[in-house]
């Protein structure tokens, strides 16, 4: 929920686009899985784009690293940067399948008492919390990696709340100046 990336841009991020030091994630290429067979492709916009990341998400890549790097040295086998971060292990060529991370997302739902939340509604909220935070529109489609105009078009059932905050922004202002 933290970044807004698709379910094939976080299965086909390799650690060579997490930036520590930046705090950023780069996502430049998607998993793509039709009937059994997996490619890398472009992103679904064919663009690409660096995603800022918060404390949490950043500490749980670096101990996803940190445990990997420790497997790899233990196992024998190579580990780096062309490695898939949602890799089954070190020394995996591919990640894990999307089928994989769908029950694993659905585990975890399962533990928390939380039903009907599809993998993909993970990028919705992330939206729709970002415009209800006031974030601008342009901001919210670049960490989507979607068209402002797709952005606002899909996530307008969120923003009614916010146009009454407008309207009370515009009222208050006319009143002031005597209108």
């Amino acid at each position: 929920i933290t970044t807004g990336a698709r379910r094939g841009e976080l299965i086909g991020l390799q650690w060579k686009h997490v930036d520590f030091a930046e705090r950023t994630i780069h996502i430049c290429q998607s998993m793509s899985e039709t009937t059994g067979e997996r490619t890398l492709k472009t992103t679904k916009t064919m663009a690409t784009r660096f995603v800022a990341l918060d404390d949490d998400t950043l500490a749980a890549l670096q101990v996803r690293w940190d445990e990997l790097n420790a497997q790899a040295n233990r196992m024998d086998v190579r580990f780096g940067m062309d490695d898939f971060v949602l890799s089954p292990g070190p020394g995996v060529a591919m990640p894990i399948r999307g089928d994989r991370l769908y029950k694993t997302h659905r585990w975890f739902c399962d533990q928390l008492g939380i039903t009907k939340v599809r993998f993909h509604d993970l990028r919705h909220g992330h939206a729709t919390m970002l415009l209800q935070a006031g974030v601008d529109l342009a901001t919210v489609a670049l960490r989507l990696g979607d068209d402002p105009v797709t952005v606002a078009r899909t996530y307008v059932h969120g923003a009614v709340k916010e146009q009454h905050k407008a309207m009370k922004a515009i009222q208050e202002r006319l009143a002031e100046a005597g209108g």
